[in-house]
C-alpha cells in the first residue's frame, strides 16, 4: 500500500495574494462553493470573496486564527 504525507511549508499562506486569486479566474467561474480561512492575508480573502459574490457563488468562512472583520467582507458570506 502506498503512503500518505502531508508537506508542510512555513509561511507559504502570508505569499499568497490577491494577484494569484486574479491569475485563477476561471476556477470561479467552474465553482459551486468558495471555502477560505484567515491563514492568508486578509486583502487576498476580501478579493476572493468579492469574485465569488460576483458570480453568486456561496462562501464559507472559517474565521481562524480570529481576527476583527470588515462588515462589508462578512456582508459577502453564508456561513
Amino acid at each position: 500500500m502506498g503512503r500518505i504525507g502531508i508537506l508542510l511549508m512555513a509561511g507559504a499562506n502570508a505569499l499568497l495574494g490577491a494577484d494569484d486569486v486574479a491569475a485563477h479566474g476561471a476556477e470561479f467561474d467552474r465553482a459551486n462553493l468558495l471555502i477560505c480561512q484567515l491563514e492568508v492575508p486578509l486583502e487576498t480573502v476580501a478579493v476572493a470573496v468579492a469574485r465569488a459574490a460576483e458570480r453568486n457563488i456561496p462562501v464559507l468562512l472559517n474565521p481562524a486564527p480570529a481576527r476583527a472583520l470588515p462588515a462589508e467582507l462578512l456582508a459577502d458570506v453564508i456561513i
